[in-house]
């Protein structure tokens, strides 16, 4: 279930993420809906890639956010 939230949490902030991470994401979901599991490694690459995204949603839905420099 977590890995679904992560993955919800990468797609609704997917323009915060580069163009390498977004197919790096793709990657992984493509993986966990094949295989139905998900290896440590990939695992930890689906919550850095979640947290930066959630970050960058964030730093958006903030007041004057909406400018990057």
């Amino acid at each position: 279930m977590r890995v679904v939230v992560a993955l919800q949490i990468i797609m609704a902030g997917i323009q915060e993420l580069e163009a390498h991470e977004r197919r790096q994401a793709k990657d992984i979901a493509q993986r966990v809906f094949r295989d139905h599991e998900l290896s440590r490694r990939d695992r930890d690459q689906l919550v850095r890639l979640a947290k930066k995204a959630g970050r960058g949603a964030v730093r958006r839905a903030r007041p004057g956010g909406g400018k990057r420099h």
